[in-house]
């Protein structure tokens, strides 16, 4: 058995509650977000999956970052580069249903 070993990848202290008060923010108040939501809307509380083209309500969709915020591969490269990421313009960003950003997130 040959088992690639995984490089453990720090995290600062609190990482994921700081993280998640970023991602609250952003979900609430960012005007890219809100503007990539507007662009995928299809009528009024209907917005269309960027992957499968149906239409669902808006609690069923999700937007989601074309880069991803954290690096899998490299992990926490510092706040600067997460909120970066995160806050990044609605180019960067696409509206998924729920099925679709749970397959592209794999």
């Amino acid at each position: 058995m040959n088992q690639k070993k995984k490089s453990k990848i720090n995290y600062p202290k609190n990482y994921s509650k700081i993280k998640a008060k970023f991602r609250q923010t952003w979900m609430w108040y960012d005007e890219e977000r809100k503007k990539a939501l507007e662009k995928a809307s299809a009528c009024r509380g209907q917005k269309i999956c960027a992957s499968c083209q149906h239409s669902y309500p808006t609690k069923e969709v999700e937007v989601h970052h074309k880069t991803r915020v954290v690096s899998k591969r490299k992990g926490f490269e510092g706040w600067g580069k997460l909120v970066d990421r995160m806050f990044c313009k609605a180019n960067k960003l696409v509206v998924l249903c729920r099925k679709c950003h749970k397959e592209i997130g794999k």
